[in-house]
């Protein structure tokens, strides 16, 4: 877990993976899940940074992160998302109160278009906790903001928190490009950034902007 701390992601993946490898009916390893979700998160940046690659503007999207080639004669290859959503089924399966898993599989569930998953996974750790981090809590006004039956009431929540995050110094690149997917003169009338001049965006943002086009 150091090394993934350190940004160290493929020496993590390679000791994890070897970590999962290593567990049999004779040696378990009662905080396996754990290992699970690093795996997850680590495939799920690489499934963020394929879509990115193959977007035409760089930006992202899902892309060609949900489908792989298969090699002759051979079954297709598991994409990196595939990956992550395997993993942090097991994550859950040992642990499903495990709120790192939880906000992994928030975070997937996000990618793959699946907002009222990703809310349900994040109203479990409001539950429990009382609040969300703030990488959950964009998750969060994201999945919000982009289920198809987002009500103007929903909208304009998701606008005054923007307004406060911005006030809390929150990087106003990040809360730009949620701004613009409820409106897109809404950055400006913020103050935030148009994600037009900043092409960095995640790949979910991207996906929300290119459908509304």
């Amino acid at each position: 877990m150091a090394l993934l701390a350190q940004g160290n992601r493929a020496d993590a993946k390679r000791r994890l993976e070897q970590a999962v490898e290593q567990l049999t009916d004779e040696s378990p390893n009662p905080v396996a899940y754990r290992t699970h979700t690093a795996l997850a998160e680590i495939a799920l940046a690489e499934a963020v940074a394929l879509a990115a690659a193959a977007s035409p503007d760089g930006a992202g999207g899902s892309g060609g992160a949900d489908s792989a080639p298969a090699p002759a004669g051979g079954e297709p290859k598991p994409t990196p998302l595939e990956i992550a959503a395997k993993h942090i089924e097991s994550a859950l399966a040992s642990n499903s109160g495990y709120f790192p898993a939880l906000g992994v599989f928030a975070k997937i569930s996000l990618f793959r278009g699946e907002f009222d998953k990703a809310l349900e996974s994040l109203a479990t750790i409001r539950k429990e906790t009382g609040t969300l981090p703030l990488e959950l809590e964009l998750v969060h006004l994201e999945a919000t903001i982009r289920r198809p039956d987002v009500s103007a009431d929903d909208k304009a929540t998701v606008a005054e928190r923007l307004r406060e995050l911005k006030n809390d110094g929150v990087d106003a690149a990040k809360l730009g490009r949620l701004a613009a997917m409820i409106d897109a003169k809404l950055p400006e009338t913020l103050g935030l950034p148009s994600p037009d001049a900043d092409s960095g965006g995640s790949s979910s943002s991207s996906r929300g902007r290119r459908r509304r086009r």
